[in-house]
């Protein structure tokens, strides 16, 4: 995507730092910037959509925070290294 424009004021689709997040922030739908290497999820996020790092070929590592219990199928698919998923050794994630 090259260009993307969203009215600052949608009631439930936000784009933060190149992530698209629908729902009011609970899903993140797609990460837009293919080069990044590391993402920290925010907390509030509740689920990672399908294909959200698709093609992220340099994504290694992704912080979840305590509030994600549901990462889609294909959420890093066609990402080409092994990624470290981080999380509270408490967390739904863990």
């Amino acid at each position: 995507v090259e260009d993307f424009c969203l009215a600052e004021d949608h009631p439930w689709i936000k784009l933060e730092d190149d992530i698209l997040y629908d729902e009011g922030g609970k899903r993140l739908v797609r990460c837009f910037n293919s080069g990044v290497t590391e993402i920290v999820i925010p907390e509030g996020v509740t689920s990672v959509g399908n294909r959200a790092f698709y093609s992220s070929g340099n994504l290694a590592a992704v912080t979840l925070p305590d509030s994600v219990t549901t990462i889609n199928s294909g959420a890093f698919t066609n990402c080409s290294k092994a990624i470290i998923l981080y999380c509270a050794d408490d967390s739904y994630a863990a």
